[in-house]
């Protein structure tokens, strides 16, 4: 994935080295040129001097072709700013802002802006969030596709998980599992393990509220 960081304070850092090893071309943004000085020498990403609301900026670290856009600098005004930007005018498909104040986080949803507070687990977070993205809709049910038959890859969040804890009746519901190359309907009290495919069937009114689910 191409994705762009806003922000190479310690998390910032911490953030663009991970993905970095996870081999994503990652482009960093920050005011400050010593900031830079963080990553170490096995970054091999691009560093971009400048300010990450600036649209000048963003196009030079290439955010018309960019996959995703996390922005974790020490402001939430700023985080604010630039994943409006992100999300409303260059229309990037997957969009983070770091909040310090969590009370912001669901009107930031609202406008399809995932968020992250300074006590969520890590980075590693972040890819999880990217892999519940990555839905792929196999079937579509009613004459406007009310339904959805959706499959994904299981993810660290849902890793442990019984279906029923990952279901919403009337809304999500898994109703089939593929593992090691056999399908199966799983009970309620199955637990999802690595490497499963699952398949789920839902709403298109309950989309949002179902990755929200897969986070």
């Amino acid at each position: 994935m191409k994705i762009i960081i806003v922000g190479c304070g310690k998390f910032g850092t911490r953030l663009a080295n991970y993905l970095n090893n996870q081999n994503h071309d990652v482009t960093i943004i920050d005011n400050r040129e010593e900031a830079f000085n963080n990553l170490g020498g096995n970054f091999t990403g691009r560093t971009v001097l400048g300010m990450g609301y600036d649209k000048d900026v963003l196009e030079s670290a290439g955010i018309k072709v960019a996959d995703a856009l996390i922005s974790c600098s020490s402001s939430d005004a700023i985080n604010a700013v630039v994943s409006n930007i992100a999300h409303n005018i260059y229309h990037v498909n997957n969009v983070i802002a770091r909040m310090y104040d969590k009370s912001k986080a669901r009107i930031f949803r609202s406008m399809g802006i995932h968020t992250i507070s300074i006590t969520d687990l890590g980075v590693e977070r972040i890819l999880d969030y990217f892999d519940s993205n990555r839905l792929q809709v196999v079937k579509k049910i009613g004459e406007d596709s009310e339904i959805k038959i959706i499959k994904i890859k299981a993810s660290l969040s849902l890793i442990g998980k019984t279906v029923d804890e990952i279901s919403l009746h009337g809304e999500f519901e898994v109703v089939a599992i593929e593992r090691h190359d056999i399908t199966m309907m799983p009970l309620k009290d199955t637990k999802i393990k690595d490497n499963d495919t699952i398949y789920f069937s839902v709403l298109e009114e309950s989309l949002l509220k179902f990755k929200e689910i897969l986070y």
